[in-house]
């Protein structure tokens, strides 16, 4: 007995950064099972000589895909081979260099909020295999850094431009130290943004809301890994870390 089946199967280039697909591959499906004693013998002897030859005891096979993707690899490294912009798409370009500002010149009640804030920013990059400006470097110039209405002074963004040479920039904006009339603390909340500057053109590509209760259950860590999770998780599909 034989049976037919047939079809196609695309398989598509798509650029997460670009958001669109750059190219696609569509390969056309024709398939047969035979179903005799004689098969059972000689089927997987044919299996073995050949990736679009299967033996099997039902209908299940593997072949179709493993042709497929055998011919799509052909085809990809030989379009690569001839297209050298769509190659450029499969080359990583040399990673950004993310230059990390503390929070400077708040009252010593907040300072160590802030100071953990700063801390677990760096150690959540740095896990991600993010490449930060040493912090060494960035403590030589950090008395130059001013903010205005608890905004980053443009001024202070190129200064760290010329003197640290990063690619991106990430600092805190928009602070707020929130204390309530009812509870004993001295500091209740704090609510501030995240953001990331590319210095090639001034962009803002992260502008994450904050807000820290001091009380919460959950750790600072994690309250800072939760913040900005989607937005590494962006980086890493785009292939920039």
């Amino acid at each position: 007995m034989v049976t037919r089946a047939s079809g196609s199967i695309n398989f598509e280039i798509f650029s997460i950064k670009e958001n669109r697909v750059l190219k696609v591959f569509k390969y056309k499906v024709n398939h047969r099972d035979f179903i005799s004693v004689i098969c059972m013998f000689v089927g997987p002897i044919l299996y073995s000589l050949s990736d679009r030859l299967d033996s099997s005891f039902d209908t299940r096979t593997d072949s179709v895909l493993k042709t497929t993707l055998n011919q799509f690899e052909e085809d990809l490294a030989e379009t690569l081979k001839n297209d050298k912009i769509l190659l450029s798409k499969f080359i990583a370009s040399a990673p950004s260099i993310y230059a990390l500002i503390p929070i400077q010149h708040y009252s010593p009640e907040v300072k160590e909020i802030f100071d953990g804030i700063y801390k677990n920013l760096e150690s959540t990059f740095l896990e991600r295999k993010m490449k930060l400006v040493e912090k060494e470097k960035i403590d030589k110039i950090k008395n130059e850094i001013n903010y205005s209405e608890n905004v980053l002074t443009i001024d202070s963004i190129r200064m760290i431009k010329n003197s640290l040479n990063p690619n991106k920039l990430i600092f805190i904006n928009n602070i707020q130290v929130i204390k309530y009339d009812n509870t004993k603390l001295s500091i209740d909340e704090i609510e501030f943004q995240i953001r990331l500057m590319d210095l090639n053109t001034g962009s803002i590509l992260w502008n994450i809301p904050c807000r820290y209760l001091v009380n919460d259950f959950r750790s600072m860590e994690e309250n800072i890994k939760w913040s900005v999770h989607d937005e590494i998780k962006k980086l890493i599909d785009s292939g920039e870390i």
